[in-house]
């Protein structure tokens, strides 16, 4: 349908002196802390939380993982799945021991749920050096995030963020 030539004017008079606005639907996340691993860190307590390494699902190094707990709003659970909230902080287990990565996952997750952080990262590989033909790191994480009352939903990364071999985590509001 063309326009006619009097909508046309009126359309820029009626426009006169009005500015576009700034495109605001880019999504722009801040970059994502890296958290390092340090062999003297602080002392933790492991009576603040008790990781049960039991696995009793069979899971796959390709297997998209996906948790969450009844409540959880149905469009938080898609945000995450489509990496749409903003990533605060990272923990890479790559090269840990099963003993290393739960005291090092428990202290990352017990001061990001401290700090207020409500998504991180936690990239747990896909386990195909492994000498089984099981994700031995893959299975413990998500066995251990499944355990944590403040965890409210976690699911595989998108692959730009590590795919199969990474978690999104959505941790709950303290308080």
């Amino acid at each position: 349908m063309a326009i006619s030539d009097d909508d046309a004017d009126i359309f820029k008079n009626t426009m006169h002196g009005v500015k576009p606005l700034k495109d605001t639907n880019k999504i722009s996340a801040p970059k994502p802390k890296r958290v390092r691993r340090k062999k003297h860190q602080q002392e933790f307590d492991e009576d603040q939380l008790f990781l049960s390494d039991h696995c009793a699902e069979d899971i796959t190094h390709e297997q998209f993982l996906c948790y969450a707990k009844p409540g959880v709003q149905p469009k938080y659970l898609r945000q995450l799945k489509q990496g749409k909230i903003a990533i605060e902080a990272d923990l890479d287990l790559h090269g840990c021991t099963i003993d290393d990565a739960r005291k090092i996952f428990s202290e990352f997750m017990l001061s990001s749920q401290k700090h207020g952080l409500r998504c991180v990262r936690v990239v747990h590989g896909k386990g195909y050096r492994a000498q089984t033909k099981i994700p031995l790191m893959k299975s413990k994480v998500y066995t251990w995030l499944k355990q944590m009352p403040n965890i409210l939903a976690f699911c595989s990364c998108v692959p730009k963020d590590g795919g199969t071999g990474a978690l999104y985590v959505l941790l709950a509001r303290e308080g």
